[in-house]
């Protein structure tokens, strides 16, 4: 017995053979936050598969060895050749450094995203470079600042370590696992005009504090 044949219906064919289409995943203003976000709750997007939670921690470990070398680096130079800073003016210029940088980065970096360590959100890892690598490197500043010679020696010294901080930021911009330091719309030309107006607020402190230390009690 035979079964009469059977034209195939070429709408069933096409849908059968027609691509799945995934929906577009709607994105999120902050790139980077998006793709944590992926990677903590795959639900928000079910075409991602998830990556293991410890690859972030073990990233964020390498990106640091930059970090980490520079601050045991500059704090033992700092220490050590220290032969005119007080135990006093230490610590006046550790906390007006991490205030300062501080209350800049919550402008500059938390609100408009002009750079940022790591990644943009608030970050433990984002407190080092505040409170351990920018104050020892005022502390070499103080520390070897002609300040009994004449104006052109200022300017000089001044000019080298503007130079100094500047191949710095240039190496912290470098890719992990030394670099940690990002642009956002922040421009190294703004470094250029921003750093030595650091160092002048550092040593105009620096003198209010030993002023202060002359005056009779």
């Amino acid at each position: 017995m035979f079964l009469p044949k059977t034209k195939p219906d070429h709408r069933t064919s096409t849908l059968a053979h027609r691509p799945k289409i995934h929906p577009q995943i709607p994105k999120s203003p902050n790139p980077i936050i998006e793709h944590q976000n992926r990677l903590i709750d795959p639900k928000i997007s079910p075409y991602i598969i998830p990556l293991n939670p410890g690859h972030l921690k073990q990233k964020r470990k390498m990106t640091m060895i930059g970090l980490i070398l520079a601050i045991i680096i500059f704090n033992t130079i700092a220490f050590k050749t220290n032969k005119r800073l007080t135990g006093n003016q230490i610590l006046h210029i550790w906390m007006f450094t991490i205030a300062l940088i501080q209350t800049f980065d919550i402008i500059v970096d938390y609100k408009y995203h002009g750079y940022w360590y790591f990644t943009k959100n608030i970050d433990w890892a984002g407190l080092l470079p505040n409170t351990l690598l920018i104050a020892p490197v005022n502390m070499m500043f103080l520390n070897w600042y002609p300040l009994k010679q004449p104006i052109t020696k200022h300017i000089q010294y001044i000019t080298i370590w503007v130079l100094a901080i500047l191949i710095y930021e240039l190496i912290a911009l470098l890719p992990h696992p030394w670099g940690y330091f990002h642009y956002g719309w922040w421009k190294f030309t703004y470094s250029i005009l921003f750093d030595p107006i650091l160092f002048l607020t550092i040593l105009g402190y620096y003198k209010f504090v030993q002023k202060l230390e002359t005056q009779p009690q």
